[in-house]
């Protein structure tokens, strides 16, 4: 195993318990499969087996994917203020959300992405992280965030 994968596991998950158990259990999955149908092969023909970034990068694709239906179902279910908020939220890496460049671009008024925001709270789509005194917004389920960045379009 490469250690880049070990930090694309840590990275993708957001150092979330959970994800970070799903996925690595996924990656592990997926070389099991992989040796046992002979998809992935070296140049020598041989199984690989060995977990690389790129490899996870994958999973975590084939995760999402998978799970598409909840996540369509929670993106439905929002407002198109919610939407919008939500997409600043995962491309700005919650942060900076009330600067003037974040609102124009996403063509929200200040009270209306504080009040969006505050929404994705309350229905624990998005949680506040207070850190090394300085405070972001993440998501509770970060692979949601790889769903979006994979299929719906942003500003």
């Amino acid at each position: 195993m490469d250690r880049d994968a070990i930090e694309a596991i840590l990275d993708l998950a957001e150092d979330v318990p959970y994800n970070v158990q799903r996925l690595a259990h996924e990656c592990f999955s997926a070389l099991r499969d992989e040796d046992q149908t002979g998809e992935e092969r070296r140049a020598d023909g041989n199984a690989s087996g060995r977990l690389t970034a790129a490899r996870v990068e994958r999973v975590l694709g084939r995760l999402v994917e998978r799970d598409d239906p909840f996540y369509t179902q929670t993106w439905n279910q929002l407002t198109a203020t919610q939407k919008k908020a939500l997409l600043a939220l995962t491309k700005e890496g919650g942060r900076g959300l009330f600067a003037k460049e974040v609102l124009a671009a996403y063509e929200l008024p200040l009270s209306t992405m504080r009040t969006a925001l505050e929404a994705l709270q309350r229905v624990g789509i998005a949680r506040e992280e207070e850190n090394r005194a300085s405070t972001r917004l993440r998501l509770e389920d970060p692979f949601f965030a790889a769903w979006l960045e994979r299929f719906v379009a942003g500003p």
